[in-house]
């Protein structure tokens, strides 16, 4: 093999070296940069007419929409991907059973997620997020 071959070889292989920690530098950098958000599971109580449960949440976890004033959860949905793990929020139209200042009683949830308990906009917004407890 001649030098100017192995010296191509080792720029390539510089290259990808760089390459390889610039991407995983800056993954690690972006995924530091979510909002972290406690998300709950929901306790699930009396079964309704519905056929569904109802559960309990703690009152933080309720918004409601700027227009018509619906009441709604985030869920925490996973997706899976080669990447990793990527969390969002979905908002979630519920109804509700009761509410006091500690806690709510909903109706609605179909799939048990957690629910996450936010009100950074950031979050609100739909964008990647990140549970406080995830790596």
């Amino acid at each position: 093999m001649s030098g100017k071959t192995k010296a191509f070889i080792l720029t390539l292989a510089v290259f990808f070296a760089a390459a390889a920690f610039l991407t995983f530098y800056s993954k690690q950098v972006y995924l530091a940069n979510l909002p972290r958000v406690e998300a709950v599971m929901p306790v699930r109580g009396e079964k309704l007419e519905s056929g569904r449960y109802a559960y309990t949440v703690p009152a933080s976890a309720i918004h409601y929409t700027e227009q018509t004033h619906e009441p709604y959860v985030l869920v925490l949905k996973e997706v899976s991907d080669v990447l990793g793990d990527n969390y969002f929020p979905e908002a979630t139209k519920i109804t509700l059973l009761t509410l006091d200042e500690a806690k709510a009683v909903i109706d609605g949830l179909v799939y048990v997620n957690p629910v996450i308990l936010s009100d950074d906009p950031r979050v609100l917004q739909g964008s990647r997020l990140m549970p406080k407890d995830a790596e």
